[in-house]
């Protein structure tokens, strides 16, 4: 999410910062997949969006294609 409209919710703590770093282990010491689904006939708002694109930016795999 864009910081400049999330700013005053992290500051009233009603919101945290997560490290999405794709090499990062938990504290278990493996690392956990991650899905994203969404309804082809619904389109993603601003926050599906840019969770998708970070996702797709740091190194997730591509949806399959129809047919």
């Amino acid at each position: 999410m864009p910081s400049h409209m999330i700013v005053e919710d992290l500051r009233q703590g009603w919101l945290v910062r997560l490290d999405l770093d794709p090499t990062a282990e938990n504290a278990f010491g493996f690392r956990v997949p991650l899905a994203c689904a969404h309804l082809r006939s619904r389109t993603l708002g601003p926050a599906g969006r840019w969770l998708f694109q970070r996702l797709m930016a740091d190194g997730a795999h591509p949806p399959p294609q129809d047919g």
